[in-house]
């Protein structure tokens, strides 16, 4: 038996992998048993009987084996967040119950299916975002910058460039070797953190103005290529979302239009002496949004992303994020002209009630009456 598929020693995204190819398939029953994170499953495959070959869809099968959620095992700490890949998979062809044969590979949980930008997402030539490379932030916002790791890439350092109001610019080197047993590595810009290395450089009276993010080698070589984060006034109208995007890593967009509220309720009732009462009451909090306008191809494609995610969260005004469900869009914009896009979306935890809050009553006075 021969099984042709992807490269054992490659990295491959869950999404974009290939076919794995059985052929000169003899005997039978014919069984493939995959093992992932210690866990085995064995399922019974069926072979063309004519040309003794079996097409086995290794993406669906990853796609299955994809985690729910990764954004809350990042860690609140400063220390950036490693990812060894875990995710191995090995599959075993069972024959007559006897093996014979196995393939074994690595995988991500995204999409890439352009061979030459995945090799550049692995060597750390880019971040692992579809921001613009020059980007609003917020100061209650959350966000995250990843990039693959190279193993033999020597002299690798993550630096910040700080852009002050009073003190100018200013470039530090933030993070000076890597876990020589990861894969790939997110660090936490958010606003808040880089906020904090600035206070503790001296700067704590001097305004962030902007900040970069970028990577450097000991060739000097800017590696992955700079973000740039624009420190945005305070708007009441901004909303950001936090979202997964295809490549398997995280993103953050702004919404700027306006936002309203509704309450959809599903209820059940019966009747009873001729009274009327209800059994339940299902009701959803639906927040609308409007994305505010969009100027460019790179927005949108951003916007696409995040509509286009299974994994979105709400950033709350502390810095929190909180997992929603988007149950509606219309996402149609004519390319080039100016447009929003709309969308509806409630919380992964539906509220049960509202916030009480009391305080002692003021003196009252005639000046009241």
């Amino acid at each position: 038996m021969t099984i042709t598929g992807p490269d054992i020693h490659s990295m491959i995204f869950s999404r974009s992998a290939p076919n794995i190819i059985l052929s000169q398939v003899s005997g039978g029953p014919v069984q493939i048993r995959i093992t992932h994170n210690g866990a085995s499953t064995t399922y019974d495959i069926n072979v063309n009987p004519s040309t003794k070959t079996c097409t086995i869809a290794l993406r669906e099968i990853l796609r299955a084996l994809e985690p729910n959620t990764i954004a809350q095992t990042i860690p609140a700490s400063a220390s950036p967040w490693i990812e060894t890949f875990p995710d191995e998979i090995t599959m075993e062809i069972l024959i007559d119950g006897e093996v014979g044969g196995s393939w074994r590979g690595r995988f991500i949980p995204g999409f890439c299916k352009d061979s030459d930008v995945l090799q550049m997402l692995l060597n750390e030539q880019y971040w692992w975002t579809f921001r613009k490379q020059t980007a609003h932030t917020y100061r209650f916002s959350r966000e995250y910058l990843t990039t693959g790791i190279e193993p033999y890439l020597e002299g690798h350092e993550i630096h910040i460039v700080f852009h002050f109001k009073n003190n100018g610019k200013k470039d530090i080197i933030w993070e000076p070797s890597h876990d020589p047993s990861a894969h790939k590595e997110t660090f936490d810009v958010s606003y808040r953190r880089i906020r904090q290395i600035a206070d503790t450089m001296g700067y704590a009276d001097d305004e962030i103005i902007a900040y970069d993010v970028y990577g450097s080698t000991s060739s000097g070589s800017d590696r992955p290529i700079g973000q740039r984060f624009i420190v945005a006034p305070n708007n009441r109208k901004v909303r950001g979302f936090f979202f997964r995007n295809s490549l398997g890593a995280f993103d953050t967009v702004y919404s700027t239009g306006e936002i309203s509220r509704a309450i959809e309720s599903e209820c059940k009732t019966f009747i009873a002496s001729r009274e009327e009462l209800e059994i339940s009451n299902l009701s959803h909090e639906v927040i609308k949004v409007d994305t505010g306008y969009i100027a460019a191809k790179a927005e949108l494609n951003l916007w696409y992303e995040f509509l286009r995610s299974a994994e979105r969260y709400a950033i709350n005004s502390d810095g929190s994020i909180s997992r929603i469900i988007v149950d509606g869009s219309d996402s149609e914009k004519t390319l080039s002209e100016a447009g929003s896009l709309n969308f509806r979306f409630r919380m992964s935890i539906e509220n049960e009630g509202s916030d009480l809050t009391k305080s002692h009553l003021e003196e009252f006075s005639d000046e009241f009456t």
